[in-house]
């Protein structure tokens, strides 16, 4: 699988269960993706991660994102 298909993986599997831990793998994973693709989705990701930082219900340890 490739690197910026398995971000999304990860984020669509952990949902609100999203931790900081989760986060590091997918740091290593933006390092190995392709540039240009991950560009393109790179909003994509963030917006879902905002949505679910975001919410007030969300007890993980991730900050809020802008």
């Amino acid at each position: 699988m490739k690197p910026e298909d398995k971000i999304f993986e990860i984020l669509r599997e952990k949902g609100e269960a999203i931790r900081q831990s989760d986060m590091d793998e997918i740091e290593l994973l933006i390092m190995e993706a392709d540039p240009d693709v991950w560009i393109e989705r790179m909003g994509w990701f963030y917006e879902g991660l905002a949505l679910i930082v975001n919410d007030p219900n969300y007890e993980g340890d991730i900050a809020p994102v802008d």
